[in-house]
């Protein structure tokens, strides 16, 4: 899976009128795309040549770095409350 494939599917996570954080985004991919989350985490950490805490913490850096391209691409917003990044899809 290339990284624009996974952006979409972070995409169609996101929600217009609702933030989401990236630990609940993380979760919701391991739900919803069981197969291409395993499959994407492994690229990832095989890519990165990541091994025990950075193994372990792979999900949130891939979901973090597609949240900050899409942000670039004007797709998501982000917004910053206590200390947590939110975030949802663009208001038109």
């Amino acid at each position: 899976m290339d990284f624009s494939e996974f952006n979409q599917l972070i995409l169609s996570l996101l929600e217009k009128d609702y933030f989401k954080n990236i630990d609940y985004l993380v979760q919701e991919l391991r739900v919803e795309y069981p197969d291409q989350y395993h499959q994407v985490m492994k690229q990832f950490q095989e890519e990165y040549h990541l091994s025990t805490c950075g193994m372990m913490m792979s999900p949130i850096t891939a979901v973090n770095i597609s949240l900050d391209s899409l942000l670039k691409e004007s797709l998501v917003e982000k917004k910053t409350e206590k200390g947590q990044s939110l975030w949802r899809l663009k208001m038109d």
